[in-house]
């Protein structure tokens, strides 16, 4: 009788599971956000973090910076960001190698025109909208990959600002004495260039708001976090000058810089006899591209993947 009910109970666990993986499938092939087999699929690359909270709860829960953004999306978080117009986080799901896959997307009222078969005429009547996205979250580099769709998610600015708020309303990140933050990472490479085919650099500052992030420069971003933390400042600004300032430190900097979506700027000398020329790490947002050519994987591992290898070619890191 024991065998037949653990056999029974064994059954129950690989439905569950196929169902599971079937579900997934699903998501990942009829949702509407991938563009099918072997279509390019582009997604912006924004950069998660956690700030400490000057008064934190009295019994917080202590959590790691990835579990606490992780715990935040699998809450699956709604919140209202305008009047008729709610925001929600949906089907949150782990998937293996450090990733969490999840919807992004918003509920709005609306007032459609409609046909009515029976008595043949037209008439408006309230209804919804629910256009959506996904997401992918890389624990391992606090990255998020969120794929561009018309209408919820062309923007990287306002998309980052929506599940900055999403995620907070979760009040995960509070119960363990943090707030969330989401920044848009710019795209380095123009600005680096920049630097390297000016006759002269000659000034170069940045900005450097809340220790989080665990791979910037420890030359001297860090220390500028710590400092801003520790008198409680909202922003420091560091700057340096000289006669022509070593442009291989330069760029270690800048792409530390631009992985937590702070901001950067140098004064150039183009030519030896032209005037100075102020640059401004700005540019495009960082993208990553991905395709999608074998429906036997699933296209949340190849985006995982991809925007692994899209943050570290940004940073210049090798390996996963």
């Amino acid at each position: 009788m024991k065998n037949d009910s653990l056999c029974i109970f064994l059954n129950l666990i690989s439905v569950e599971n196929r169902i599971q993986r079937r579900t997934i499938n699903h998501w990942a092939y009829n949702g509407g956000a991938f563009r099918g087999v072997m279509a390019s699929n582009r997604f912006h690359v924004l950069r998660i973090q956690c700030e400490r909270l000057a008064q934190s709860e009295l019994f917080e829960i202590e959590r790691t910076q990835a579990e606490v953004i992780s715990i935040a999306i699998m809450k699956r978080p709604s919140a209202f960001v305008r009047r008729n117009v709610e925001w929600h986080i949906g089907a949150p799901e782990n998937i293996e190698d450090g990733g969490v896959v999840f919807q992004l997307g918003r509920v709005q009222s609306v007032n459609a025109p409609q046909f009515d078969d029976v008595r043949h005429a037209f008439f408006e009547a309230d209804s919804e909208t629910a256009p959506f996205t996904w997401g992918v979250f890389d624990k391992k580099t606090q990255a998020c990959g969120i794929l561009k769709k018309s209408g919820v998610s062309l923007n990287p600015s306002e998309i980052a600002a929506k599940l900055e708020q999403l995620l907070n309303a979760s009040g995960v990140p509070a119960e363990s004495g943090y707030t969330i933050y989401v920044e848009v990472i710019p795209d380095p490479e123009s600005f680096v260039e920049s630097l390297f085919s000016a006759h002269k650099v000659v000034r170069f500052s940045f900005t450097a708001r809340y220790e989080n992030a665990f791979d910037v420069s420890r030359l001297i971003q860090r220390p500028a976090e710590e400092f801003n933390e520790l008198v409680g400042g909202k922003e420091t600004t560091v700057e340096v000058k000289g006669d022509d300032l070593n442009r291989q430190v330069l760029e270690e900097l800048t792409r530390g810089v631009a992985s937590v979506g702070e901001a950067a700027s140098a004064m150039v000398r183009a030519e030896p006899q032209s005037r100075l020329k102020k640059v401004f790490l700005r540019g495009t947002p960082l993208f990553g591209e991905f395709m999608w050519s074998n429906e036997k994987i699933s296209p949340f591992e190849i985006m995982l993947h991809t925007l692994r290898d899209t943050y570290n070619r940004m940073r210049r890191f090798n390996g996963d």
